[in-house]
């Protein structure tokens, strides 16, 4: 059943990405933009920031200025041989931005696999069929990560302080280590949405629930993101 469902999913994504080259694609030649966007494109997605491109883009049309660019990994099943990929490189991408602009914010968006990518790079990550275990960022190595978007997770735990959604008691189909859930050094800026019956995050059957969530939560995921932009507490706070 879980492969069916797999199969189901990747051609949706591939039809719904553009063409993008494969590489690390910025939105702008600008050297050092004050805030920038890391985008994680889902499952079967060609290279480029996929169906959550929408709101990266309302986010840039928001704050003059920005910049995105989309991660450069596999999006490919098994997710051992694409998620911890996925994590060597946005590490590898946030250190390299945090280098160069030491004064700049830094935006974290991933959609379904892309999500787990980002919340595993953050909370730590691997265990089941994922891979081998990996730490979490700390607080010194992601300090200009400002706001943080997951959509339909495969590795999301209900119950999280973070969780956003209809879906309160389902794990995803490759739910994440519950130590390891909580995050609390970036709980505070980060959102996962997931609603019930998603065939990923919650191990439901919907691929039409999976498919959907800019359409449902953009407004409200953008308006988070533009008020963590704006948030000067340290890394912890509520």
């Amino acid at each position: 059943m879980l492969l069916i469902q797999i199969l189901a999913i990747l051609p949706f994504f591939a039809a719904a990405q553009d063409s993008a080259p494969e590489g690390l694609i910025a939105a702008s030649t600008a050297q050092c933009p004050p805030v920038h966007l890391i985008v994680a494109r889902a499952s079967g997605e060609r290279p480029g920031e996929g169906i959550i491109s929408s709101l990266s883009n309302a986010i840039k049309q928001a704050v003059p200025g920005s910049t995105s660019e989309a991660l450069n990994y596999p999006a490919k099943m098994p997710y051992s041989g694409s998620i911890p990929v996925g994590v060597t490189n946005l590490k590898a991408a946030i250190a390299r931005y945090t280098q160069q602009c030491p004064s700049g914010k830094l935006v974290l968006l991933g959609y379904s696999q892309g999500g787990a990518v980002i919340t595993d790079t953050l909370c730590g990550g691997g265990g089941k069929e994922v891979g081998p275990a990996t730490p979490g960022l700390t607080a010194e190595e992601g300090r200009l990560i400002k706001a943080v978007v997951s959509m339909g997770d495969p590795r999301f735990v209900p119950g999280m302080s973070y969780d956003k959604g209809t879906n309160k008691n389902k794990g995803g189909v490759a739910e994440r280590n519950r130590a390891a859930a909580p995050c609390p050094v970036w709980a505070s800026r980060m959102v996962s949405y997931c609603d019930a019956n998603d065939s990923r995050c919650a191990s439901g059957s919907s691929l039409e629930v999976h498919k959907t969530y800019t359409e449902r939560y953009n407004n409200q995921a953008k308006a988070f993101v533009l008020e963590k932009l704006q948030d000067a507490r340290p890394l912890g706070g509520s």
